[in-house]
């Protein structure tokens, strides 16, 4: 999967998270990377994500990174201000099937240079 360089950060992103029909157990996972002082701007569904368990990048001073469950279906994330930019994704994975999105979509008309891929 790849995500997009925190230049091609977004401020709103709407996707869905799937089930599987011969399990439906199976764990949707909401990836975000943000600036520090974006993380009290954010939004999954009209909940606040300032009280999640957002953890420092040790890599990258200033940025946090989030790793959430989600459950299946409709979701959108999105700032409360135009300054709080983020980079998303999310995946799961089944016993013989995985998926992944990310933010990178909205971002393939910019400039593709310092792609990040895990």
């Amino acid at each position: 999967m790849a995500i997009a360089p925190v230049s091609q950060a977004v401020n709103d992103f709407r996707f869905s998270t799937f089930t599987n029909e011969a399990n439906d157990e199976a764990t949707n996972y909401l990836g975000l990377i943000a600036k520090d002082d974006a993380t009290n701007h954010l939004f999954l569904n009209s909940e606040p994500l300032s009280n999640a368990d957002w953890k420092s990048l040790p890599d990258w001073l200033g940025y946090q990174y989030l790793t959430m469950n989600i459950t299946a279906g409709n979701h959108r994330v999105f700032s409360g201000s135009s300054f709080a930019l983020f980079n998303i994704f999310a995946y799961s994975h089944f016993e013989k099937d995985a998926y992944g999105i990310s933010g990178f979509e909205q971002a393939m008309s910019k400039d593709l240079k310092d792609l990040i891929y895990i």
